[in-house]
């Protein structure tokens, strides 16, 4: 129980953090989005880590879990920075990465997949064909295979997160936001972020918020991850599409239509069906 009701918080936290940070970059530079929302996260993660009791340990394999973080958010950035609907982009984030860990469970032989998942998978894959298909430009294609790409990572994050003790307490996102930090300055300086596209106030408190809602769901999943099973809590993590879809189509007035309606219907199908 405790397990599924941190895995739906944070799905609700990475799709309201999905739909700022996209929305951010495409008013600035996707490296400045990344640095500032990252940066906001790390005092956060840090005031966690000290309030909740746990040993200091598991550093290493937070930064390792780090760095497929930062993939992560800089395919989704790149991602969201070309144009595309935000809720596509999710959708696409989050059947990647809902599917990493039912792949991960079957190659290891914890789990077995069932109709129902091998249905999900098939589907999941027309999804991003549809989705990723392009129609005048390659700009569709080059947005759904940043997406994918960046599902996968955050996928494989969890998977990592979860091998972390679970008497470290937080001290495991300490390692993993440091090195997402450390690796967002390097990025954001050999992109040279200041001769990108005009910084604004929106822009950056758009950023805020994607690293407030990010570290709320950063830590309710490494709660569901340590809890319950891997397969199950990263199917209903991957659920955040939904939340960013809604918001999306509420705040934004982003109506998919035509194939992109068709595709957003098949994804979702795809991760109810690994759910």
């Amino acid at each position: 129980m405790i397990a599924a009701l941190a895995a739906l918080i944070a799905a609700f936290g990475y799709g309201t953090a999905n739909l700022a940070g996209g929305l951010a970059s495409r008013r600035q530079h996707a490296a400045l989005t990344l640095l500032i929302s990252q940066a906001t996260a790390f005092p956060l993660v840090l005031l966690a880590a000290v309030v909740v009791a746990g040993r200091p340990e598991g550093f290493l394999l937070g930064a390792a879990a780090g760095t497929l973080g930062f993939c992560g958010c800089a395919c989704a950035y790149l991602c969201y920075s070309l144009g595309r609907p935000v809720g596509i982009g999710a959708v696409l984030l989050g059947t990647a990465s809902a599917a990493v860990p039912v792949a991960i469970g079957v190659v290891s032989g914890s789990s077995r997949p069932g109709p129902a998942t091998v249905a999900g998978l098939v589907i999941a894959a027309t999804a991003v064909a549809v989705l990723g298909w392009p129609e005048e430009t390659k700009t569709d294609t080059q947005a759904a295979l940043l997406a994918t790409v960046g599902g996968a990572m955050f996928g494989s994050y969890h998977v990592v997160m979860s091998r972390t003790p679970k008497d470290s307490g937080m001290w495991p996102l300490v390692g993993s936001q440091g090195t997402i930090v450390a690796l967002a300055v390097v990025f954001a300086i050999a992109l040279r972020v200041r001769r990108g596209r005009g910084r604004g106030p929106r822009g950056a408190a758009l950023s805020v918020t994607d690293g407030v809602a990010s570290t709320l769901a950063t830590v309710a999943a490494l709660v569901a991850v340590r809890t319950g099973s891997l397969t199950s809590t990263g199917m209903l993590i991957a659920l955040a599409p939904a939340v960013t879809t809604l918001l999306a189509w509420v705040f934004v007035g982003e109506r998919p239509v035509g194939r992109r309606a068709a595709g957003l219907a098949l994804a979702l199908a795809a991760i109810a069906c690994l759910t």
